[in-house]
């Protein structure tokens, strides 16, 4: 009996709160037994369908959608009017604006010299009106092809109580800007693409890595790097802000450890107010925050610190964010750094008879990640693809080097303008290598169910 006890004991101690908190909550959410309030929902005094204008802010950075018609956003309305009047409302909607009016300002599109610029940018304000899609419209064909096919296609999508309503834009007016910051910001993520538009395709892609905008990157190979099971690459995450600990880290050889994370933190916040409060950069950011805050608390960093470090982000992006709950990006991305965190350790010392050991590392990441995203992305795309577990390998460091390249070339080009040219020559020698080894990846059809 004192045996039994001592064993219940010694159990209870091993638990360790925050993986099973994290565990728990995953479970309640994704069975569908806890459904978390929206506090986005949209309200208004008329029937949503009967809306014929809208006034608000935009809530996140345009996407272009498949059709390439229109540019997707999240819309804080304010105003509303319909036939009945017009009426004050709150909470957000999915805003569909021509490609036509979002590209009058871009450099090199064919709607660049129209004389309806509205710069379409997170804070800004805009008077759009239009018409809101039917719930019963098929989701795809005609403009309804605007409506998001990632958001559409989530296997949890009926696990969400409230559906984000579509308006389509047919006429948009700017109206200002939220505040000061929306407006550098929106300026900033203009001047970055006017000078990057003389890089070329190169541009275009270090375009995607910086600010998540993709209306310059190539299409055939944005469809290669989803083949190929590297969609994570070109998607914001912890890839972009180890540059910053990188850079930051440099500086603790004369300032010390405290001042180098302070600046890592900072320099993180400026990239994500910047790039877009994305699902996978908030993931990133509180995890490399949990992490420092318990190096600069001198708090003692076990073996698990990592995984603890991720489960405690993961609790706290629910309980804030609710929105990033059911998005792909969200799933994925944690899904893929607890495979890593969970599965590599156990992998490495198969891998290191059959692989060289400068190899191993990498490999057992790539594949210990796909083991754990493979289920998710079948559930809700209806595919997977073995191939990325290779591709993984060969394509991320070569990613790594482009974007921290691109990165600082960007930068130098801010201050010294005549070395756009030779440093854009360079980068296009970087596109052409990482390109072809993509494609060669994006030849391998995925397993589709």
């Amino acid at each position: 009996m004192v045996e039994f006890k001592s064993g219940v004991k010694t159990a209870i101690v091993k638990i360790h709160p925050l993986k099973t908190a994290a565990l728990i909550l995953a479970l309640l959410l994704y069975t569908g037994i806890v459904k978390p309030v929206n506090p986005f929902v949209f309200r208004s005094l008329f029937d949503v369908h009967s809306l014929t204008a809208v006034e608000g802010f935009v809530a996140s950075n345009p996407v272009k959608t498949s059709s390439g018609r229109f540019y997707s956003m999240l819309f804080n309305t304010e105003t509303v009017q319909s036939a009945s009047g017009r009426a004050e409302a709150q909470g957000r909607i999915k805003l569909l604006i021509p490609a036509e009016t979002v590209e009058a300002l871009y450099p090199g599109k064919l709607f660049s010299l129209s004389r309806n610029a509205v710069p379409v940018e997170e804070g800004a304000r805009l008077v759009c009106t239009g018409y809101v899609l039917k719930s019963s419209a098929p989701v795809f064909g005609s403009e309804n092809e605007a409506v998001d096919e990632a958001t559409a296609a989530s296997g949890f999508r009926h696990l969400q109580q409230e559906k984000t309503p579509a308006f389509v834009a047919q006429t948009t007016a700017f109206a200002g800007w939220k505040n000061g910051l929306s407006r550098l910001r929106a300026l900033c993520r203009l001047y970055l693409k006017r000078m990057l538009y003389a890089w070329g395709e190169a541009g275009g892609l270090v375009l995607a890595l910086m600010s998540g905008s993709r209306e310059y990157t190539d299409t055939n190979l944005a469809a290669a790097f989803k083949n190929a099971g590297l969609a994570h690459i070109l998607a914001l995450s912890g890839m972009h802000l180890s540059l910053f600990i990188s850079a930051s880290s440099l500086i603790s050889l004369f300032a010390g450890k405290k001042l180098s994370a302070l600046l890592s933190v900072i320099l993180i916040c400026v990239f994500i107010w910047f790039a877009g409060a994305t699902p996978s950069l908030v993931r990133a950011f509180l995890c490399i925050t949990l992490m420092m805050l318990t190096r600069l608390l001198y708090v003692h960093t076990y073996k698990s610190a990592a995984l603890d470090c991720l489960c405690g982000a993961f609790i706290i992006q629910t309980s804030i964010l609710h929105a990033d709950i059911y998005n792909p990006a969200f799933m994925l991305s944690y899904a893929a750094v607890a495979g890593i965190l969970i599965l590599t350790p156990l992998i490495s010392p198969f891998l290191h008879r059959i692989l060289p050991r400068f190899a191993v590392s990498s490999a057992a990441a790539s594949l210990s990640a796909w083991i754990f995203t493979a289920p998710i992305g079948a559930f809700m795309f209806g595919q997977i693809s073995p191939i990325g577990i290779i591709a993984s390998v060969v394509v991320t460091p070569l990613a790594s080097v482009f974007f921290i390249a691109g990165f600082i070339f960007a930068v130098l080009c801010v201050l010294i303008p005549f070395l756009i040219s030779p440093l854009g020559a360079i980068m296009q020698v970087l596109y052409i290598i990482l390109k072809y080894a993509v494609l060669f990846f994006g030849r391998f059809p995925p397993i589709v169910f």
